[in-house]
């Protein structure tokens, strides 16, 4: 896919370092697309670190930007407490603001990507979460900002790329898969018979 470029990005998408938001960067790339990646660092949580290690390796290989977004607040929610709370209500808030910032000052972005997948429907594994009514809420809540910072601007939060997981994961470079991380804990997806069983 060849596009003429009147900005220097042209897609924005979520990178936790997970199969999902992996395969979606590499998808990106292989249809000529320059997007802007980024993550989020959450000082209360010691998984958002070894996921910034991981984007970073792997932005590197693929040659793609991808940005640190810093979470100082303590954030630590108690995910019951909230509509459709479970597994981890306050991420997606968090990842929606960052987007929605980002987005304000890259004006060649028109939605936030985020992957997704079409096997598993499981509350903490991509298709769960979208289906969440907290992730519902989110959505809806920051593409209504957007409509007040930018009203001559489009915003959406979409995931243009959704297959079942394993073939996600298939579609994922052999020398970007080790650097994968998944925060998945029903199974070990470099286990792979288990894994096909889970997710085909």
């Amino acid at each position: 896919m060849t596009q003429t470029r009147k900005y220097k990005h042209d897609s924005l998408i979520a990178w936790s370092g997970g199969v999902e938001s992996t395969a979606l960067v590499v998808w990106a790339l292989e249809q000529g697309y320059n997007p802007l990646c980024y993550n989020v660092l959450s000082y209360w949580d010691p998984r958002t670190i070894t996921q910034i290690q991981s984007t970073t390796a792997m932005s590197k290989k693929l040659g793609v930007e991808c940005l640190t977004m810093e979470n100082v607040v303590y954030g630590d929610l108690q995910p019951n407490e909230l509509a459709g709370g479970t597994p981890h209500t306050y991420d997606f808030d968090f990842w929606m603001y960052w987007g929605l910032k980002i987005w304000t000052i890259n004006w060649g972005i028109d939605a936030l990507w985020y992957g997704n997948n079409t096997g598993r429907d499981v509350d903490g594994d991509g298709k769960g979460d979208k289906t969440s009514d907290c992730f519902l809420k989110c959505k809806e809540g920051t593409k209504l900002m957007a409509s007040g910072l930018r009203p001559d601007r489009p915003f959406d939060i979409v995931a243009p790329y959704e297959r079942p997981k394993m073939t996600l994961w298939e579609s994922i470079p052999d020398n970007i898969k080790p650097h994968v991380y998944s925060s998945d804990r029903h199974v070990d997806m470099r286990r792979e018979p288990l894994y096909n069983r889970q997710y085909r």
